[in-house]
């Protein structure tokens, strides 16, 4: 049993790198707190109409007002017809929630959209931006302080205080 262990641990070490494993760690961690029940998100505070509306998107919950300040609403309609809106504002979030409507409307839905298609999207890219910090900053490093380095890298990227914006129309999970 020993043996297992140490040869496990061996083969672990030596094809485990700091940046694998830290991406892995930030992975399920944010898997489990975003996309398992019970969803984690950012409430309106009253800044999402301003993005969502003008990116085809709609409130659908007849309960909207009484939820917004305090609660995560994952589901929107999706405009089926002309969307008089203005562009309220111009942001690069709007390219990135274009994806995710598209995404919705293939993989979901195409009168409803789940904010989670951002949130993973948004989770797809901090993924590779984590390896390439952990890479870059255990270049030089040897053994165990790399991980070391990586583990502090989970702690502060992980936190659900930062990834819960991925499952909301704010700005600052990009």
């Amino acid at each position: 049993m020993i043996r297992k262990v140490k040869s496990i641990s061996m083969w672990l070490w030596h094809h485990l790198t700091p940046q694998i494993f830290a991406v892995i760690c930030v992975f399920i961690i944010t898997i489990i707190a975003l996309f398992m029940p019970p969803y984690i998100g950012m409430a309106d505070n009253g800044d999402f109409f301003r993005i969502f509306s003008s990116n085809g998107l709609f409130v659908n919950n007849t309960n909207y007002d009484a939820l917004q300040f305090g609660h995560f609403v994952k589901e929107f309609g999706i405009y089926q017809y002309f969307n008089e809106n203005q562009v309220a504002i111009y942001s690069s979030q709007s390219i990135f929630i274009q994806m995710a409507l598209l995404l919705n409307k293939l993989f979901w839905s195409t009168t409803v959209f789940d904010v989670r298609f951002l949130g993973g999207l948004q989770l797809a890219l901090l993924l590779p931006a984590i390896y390439l910090l952990v890479a870059g900053l255990t270049a030089k490093m040897k053994g165990w302080p790399g991980y070391v380095v990586a583990a502090l890298t989970v702690f502060i990227f992980a936190d659900t205080a930062y990834t819960a914006y991925f499952n909301s129309f704010f700005s600052e999970g990009l």
